[in-house]
Formats: structure tokens, C-alpha cells, sequence
């Protein structure tokens, strides 16, 4: 709502609730062509850059951040989008908006269409984030619950980690300089929770679990309000157990590097 507000300001040319806030004459300096960042016609990227400001096609202008957060402001439509995401390919986001949205623009108000609102109602309150997929248990689960593994020294700065995968109550604490970091989990749905990420700080979070394999169990955290999700692939041998991380977006690689730790 804030990004759909801002880029509505703007659409306004820095009028809010009959206020001049901005004026207009720097809105239309900062949205507009200043410098060449390419020539590709159907690249968005390609189109100008103004002051924080990207050029899009069809003489929208837009800001964005990283991994497919944008605000959209189309002056010839009236019309402001504002769309959040977690997404490797963001000009593929941008195609779907011209392809769709913007050619359904019209310069009259549409019809009552209670049948598309329908279809459009359902649509939205079955959207959910996608849970662990695997088997609820496995041999396993009884044998490494209560257990405490020492982690060798790695990047995440993770000093142990303490597993409960058995009963109802499921979770999975990672120890670390922060504390006891507590992830709840569950086969086929998702625990809410929180836990101070590196970096980022204290961040809410959903997660749910499933073994992949007999001796593997992959957690799903989502930072759901962020743009990242962690996958974690606990693999279990003897009293020894190894993990491979993996975020959906990142700046650098996206797979983190690979622990490794024994029973306590």
C-alpha cells in the first residue's frame, strides 16, 4: 500500500489530499530521460534512466528494487501498480504487465462484472506459499529428535543444532551468537514464528518440513516479508549430519556453503 501511495503521488505530480508536497516541475525532471542505459526496444532496462527513476516502455516510468519490488506509474493510462516479489527474472514480470494488464486499460469504467469478481475472489483466497514437499516421517525422526549436533565452523556462524522431528510439537533450533534460534515446523502446513536473520535482524517467518528421503529432511523458512526464502536439506548419517542451504534470490550465490556436525 505505502509503494502504491508513493507512486500515486507522483502520478498526481506531487499533489496529496489538495497539497503541492513535491513540486511539479522536478517530478517531471526526475521521471523523465536523463541518460542512455541501452538500446534494446524491449527491454525495460534499455529505456532511460531518470534522477532514481527507470524509463519503461509505453511512456510508463517506474522505481524498483532488487528481486521484483516496483512501483509503476502509467500517466497516460492514470493508473499506478505496485507489485512485490521474490523473483531471479524481473523484466519477465514487467512482460506479463504489458502483456496483460496494460492492453485491458480502458479510458472508460468498465462494467459491473460479478462473475469475473467471483472468479477473482476465489482466485485470491486460495493463493498461499508453497509447503515442504516429501513424506511426513521417516525411521528416523524418533532416533535424532532430543538430539544436539556441534556444528564445525562455518560462514553462518551456526554453533549447534538441536532437532525435535518426532510428536506433534516439530522444531528445529539453530544455536548461534544471537541464542536459540527456534523454528517450528510441520508437515503439510505452516508455523509462524520469528528469529534474528544475519544481516537483516529479527524477521518473521513461516516454515514447514518433510523428509525427501529416508535419511533427509528439508525445511522450507520463508521471511515472508522479504523477498527470500531458505531451503535446508538436513541429511542424517550415524551420528554425523550434514546441511546444504539454499536461497531463492540473492546478490551473491544463491546456495550457501555446506555444514557439517556431530552428535554432542
Amino acid at each position: 500500500m505505502d509503494i502504491a501511495k508513493f507512486g500515486q503521488l507522483y502520478l498526481q505530480k506531487g499533489i496529496w489530499n489538495g497539497k503541492q508536497l513535491v513540486p511539479a516541475e522536478w517530478i517531471a525532471e526526475a521521471t523523465s530521460f536523463q541518460t542512455s542505459n541501452g538500446s534494446d526496444p524491449e527491454i525495460d532496462w534499455d529505456q532511460g534512466y531518470g534522477y532514481q527513476f527507470w524509463r519503461c516502455r509505453h511512456n510508463a516510468y517506474r522505481g524498483d528494487g532488487a528481486f521484483g519490488q516496483y512501483c509503476i506509474v502509467m500517466p497516460e493510462q492514470d493508473a499506478v501498480l505496485a507489485i512485490t516479489s521474490g523473483t531471479k527474472d524481473m523484466q519477465a514480470i514487467l512482460n506479463l504487465v504489458w502483456q496483460h494488464l496494460l492492453p485491458a486499460m480502458q479510458s472508460e469504467p468498465l462494467e459491473d462484472d460479478e462473475e469475473s469478481l467471483k472468479k477473482l475472489q476465489d482466485k485470491l483466497s486460495t493463493l498461499a506459499l508453497s509447503i515442504a514437499e516429501g513424506e511426513e516421517s521417516s525411521d528416523l525422526a524418533a532416533t535424532i529428535s532430543g538430539r544436539t549436533y556441534e556444528m564445525e565452523p562455518n560462514d553462518a556462524g551456526i554453533k549447534s543444532i538441536l532437532f525435535e522431528l518426532a510428536g506433534a510439537d516439530k522444531s528445529i533450533t539453530l544455536i548461534n551468537n544471537d541464542g536459540n534460534q527456534q523454528i517450528l515446523t510441520d508437515y503439510g502446513e505452516l508455523k509462524k514464528g520469528t528469529i534474528i536473520y544475519p544481516v537483516i535482524g529479527k524477521q518473521v517467518i513461516a516454515s514447514s518440513g518433510a523428509w525427501t528421503s529416508a535419511d533427509t529432511y528439508l525445511l522450507k523458512m520463508y521471511l515472508y516479508q522479504t523477498p527470500f526464502y531458505l531451503t535446508m536439506n538436513f541429511t542424517f548419517k550415524g551420528d554425523e549430519v550434514k546441511v546444504k542451504s539454499e536461497m531463492n534470490v540473492s546478490f551473491g550465490q544463491a546456495g550457501l556453503p555446506p555444514m557439517k556436525g556431530m552428535v554432542r
